[in-house]
């Protein structure tokens, strides 16, 4: 789907959603029964219109008769089509966001999956320069609303298309023919009412979208502003210590107040908009509700008709005229959904999209039987081409790890110390050259800021990103007490404890994650200034912890202080443009 104005791109696209979940959901089954629910309920809600039409006739037929009997026997009439209807409406609107539940559920769980497979789309994602903005609000509410307002639309379409072939032949009979003069010769207009429907609600739906068509754009900006906002405020409790130890209240409420000006003065101009297409829609919606007694009228004068048949006409023509207006009733819901259609389709184009080949992508990390790790030519590049600048960020680098012999990496801030540990990892492709690694060896990076689970156990924290039950709780003890968290040092060792572990300090976090490395027990561990946010006195306790056995462990760090050089065999000197190492 392009991000032009074309409307029906956004319902093609999501036909094509609708058909690759029924085809891929493992529950097609009840999807199906649901959906045909869903049409069959419309189908019989447009029958009882249709019977509804009729009783309007009888009914009014024995008021002007002044007949009691068939007066009462229209009200029970009409007590059977009003319990159909409400039986009808309310299973169309079960089976309807029932299904929606199941779409939502699978199309949700189909995006993450590919934000989260080997491609890693995610990390690309975040790393590119596209303008693909609030993940989190694109699987969590755009596909919501997007799956809602799609399967609504399109029972309500399928309603109006039905309920026009059936009343628009009604009308076409009971509404006659329109017969004048002019220039001498008798014209007869066949139907005219419905050419009357007809060109009404082509007018109204083309001036609908002409006064409707900046809500378009204002939704996007909307719905980016609104995240901004959000995103504004999201510190104000991860980051709540130190904003007030900086200081910087100021500095947030001029933030959020900012923010807020902007999503008011975007907010304003869609009010503005949606006000002139809501007048427009009721003033045409009540307009066209008098027009068919206006044109049926002489009819009824001269006795052509009865008051029955003006009603029966009137009914008529209400429901060709709603169902010719379905885009006028449904443009402020057709716009909604064309926004989120829109932001599904952009996040679903980068995840299809082949990121790893391409003239930047050259780096190949290959696996071998052999226990070294080596580095041959590597150049590391940034993720995408800078106008300005872009240069390599390392050059022609030659480096070999060999087992048991703890190195030291050091180097200037920026010369890719960090970017070698994420192209060892496999997980940065930008560049050219080969890594080769031990094929039955295993790896972990500790990184300087750990990432920390929210609304997890601690147990669950110290497991991640394995299942909790991978480890036990003896393991995961003993493992908290050789990082020096204990009750001693105030941190409890409650395993089923759950808080906001985001707000632990820098140390206790650096600490949790060498307690995840010692349960993992990787053969090669990689330190990324890992110790960064810790005294001496607890970064020599880490160190001797994981040194200790260099016949199971081989540790590679990052690290500036000189003090952690006396855990090391090695020390490698990396340094811009200057061949490291002989392979």
């Amino acid at each position: 789907m392009s991000a032009s104005k074309n409307e029906f791109s956004a319902v093609r696209y999501g036909f094509t959603q609708l058909a690759a979940y029924l085809k891929n959901t493992d529950k097609k089954w009840t999807s199906w029964l649901l959906l045909l629910t869903m049409l069959l309920s419309v189908l019989a809600i447009v029958g009882l219109f249709v019977a509804f039409s009729w009783w309007y006739t009888g009914f009014w037929a024995a008021l002007t008769a002044k007949t009691l009997i068939p007066f009462l026997w229209s009200m029970g009439e009409f007590a059977v089509i009003l319990g159909g209807m409400v039986s009808a409406f309310s299973l169309k609107n079960f089976v309807t966001n029932r299904l929606a539940n199941l779409w939502r559920h699978w199309l949700s769980n189909d995006l993450s999956t590919k934000l989260l497979d080997e491609h890693k789309n995610f990390l690309h994602i975040e790393r590119s320069a596209s303008n693909l903005d609030n993940l989190h609000q694109r699987i969590q509410e755009d596909v919501k609303k997007f799956v809602s307002h799609f399967l609504h639309l399109t029972s309500d379409f399928i309603r109006s298309a039905l309920s026009l072939g059936i009343f628009i032949g009604t009308l076409w009979v009971v509404g006659g023919a329109f017969t004048f003069t002019a220039l001498g010769l008798t014209i007869v207009i066949p139907g005219y009412l419905v050419w009357v429907a007809l060109i009404s609600a082509m007018t109204a739906s083309f001036l609908t979208h002409i006064i409707g068509k900046p809500l378009s754009s204002l939704r996007k900006q909307e719905e980016r502003a609104e995240a901004e906002f959000r995103n504004s405020i999201t510190p104000l409790q991860d980051d709540a210590e130190n904003i007030a130890e900086e200081r910087a209240e100021e500095y947030y409420r001029a933030t959020i107040s900012h923010r807020i000006k902007e999503v008011s003065e975007i907010t304003k101009k869609s009010i503005a908009v949606q006000t002139r297409v809501v007048a427009f829609q009721n003033g045409y919606l009540h307009a066209s509700s008098i027009i068919p007694y206006v044109l049926a009228a002489p009819l009824y004068f001269t006795g052509l008709i009865e008051l029955a048949q003006l009603m029966q006409v009137a009914t008529a023509f209400s429901q060709v005229n709603s169902s010719l207006s379905w885009f006028v009733e449904s443009y402020p819901t057709l716009i909604n959904y064309r926004t989120r259609a829109l932001r599904i389709h952009e996040l679903s184009q980068q995840c299809d999209m082949d990121h790893t080949h391409s003239l930047r992508n050259n780096i190949r990390v290959e696996e071998r039987p052999k226990d070294t790790i080596k580095v041959k030519g590597l150049t590391l590049l940034r993720p995408y081409p800078r106008a300005d600048k872009d240069e390599p960020i390392l050059t022609a680098l030659n480096l070999t790890l060999n087992p048991g012999e703890h190195t030291v990496i050091k180097a200037h801030s920026g010369l890719g110390k960090s970017t070698l540990f994420k192209a060892i990892a496999g997980t940065w492709f930008y560049g050219e050259g080969r890594i080769k690694i031990p094929s039955d060896k295993t790896r972990y990076i500790v990184p300087q800021y750990p990432t920390m689970p929210s609304g997890t156990t601690l147990k669950e924290l110290l497991t991640y990103p394995e299942e909790a039950a991978t480890y036990s709780d003896d393991d995961c003890l003993d493992a908290l007490e050789k990082v020096g968290l204990n009750e001693n040092n105030k941190f409890s060792t409650n395993l089923e404890e759950r808080r906001n572990w985001r707000k632990l300090s820098g140390g206790e976090r650096q600490r949790i994650s060498f307690a995840r490395a010692w349960l993992k027990k990787p053969n090669w561990l990689f330190l990324d200034e890992a110790t960064s946010a810790l005294d001496e006195e607890n970064e020599t306790l880490l160190y001797k912890l994981v040194t200790s056995r260099p016949q199971e462990m081989t540790v590679v760090s990052i690290a500036h202080r000189s003090t952690v050089n006396f855990f090391h065999q090695r020390i490698f000197e990396l340094a811009p443009n200057k061949k490291q190492e002989p392979v």
